[in-house]
């Protein structure tokens, strides 16, 4: 049950003014909720930071440049095996293809692939993480 500020009647549930005196009804504030803050970080890593994006943006956007890299390093790695594996079967359909050929040149992007992947994988961790261990009341007073 909502009452005018200004003239203290009665309102009508969805009233966006006041229908006695005209003066707007103020909406209540939404609240956050942590379950959902949680379920966000688990199923969207960073993107989680958006839900406080006011507390949290340095979050985001660190997390976002770092998630950007990091796909953009292992999808350069799954083109770099893709012209390799195409050059190794055009070595072999001509019949010149040696042992040391075989080894390929995406050896030396594994371990930026790695690191990488542990990049994202450690943004994902970060985020559920720093979620779960803000209290309720944190949320609850965080407004939208």
């Amino acid at each position: 049950m909502n009452f005018c500020a200004k003239c203290g009647k009665e309102l009508p549930s969805q009233a966006m003014y006041c229908p006695y005196c005209g003066a707007a009804v103020q909406q209540p504030a939404r609240r956050k909720n942590k379950n959902t803050a949680v379920l966000l970080a688990v199923s969207l890593s960073w993107w989680t930071w958006l839900y406080t994006y006011k507390k949290d943006a340095w979050k985001f956007w660190l997390g976002l440049g770092l998630g950007v890299a990091s796909v953009g390093l292992i999808f350069a790695y799954i083109i770099k095996a893709f012209e390799d594996a195409m050059n190794l079967v055009g070595l072999a359909t001509s019949g010149s293809l040696s042992e040391t050929q075989l080894v390929g040149s995406t050896s030396g992007w594994t371990n930026w692939v790695t690191i990488a992947s542990v990049a994202v994988f450690g943004i994902w961790v970060w985020s559920i993480v720093d979620t779960a261990v803000k209290s309720s009341e944190w949320y609850n007073s965080y407004y939208a």
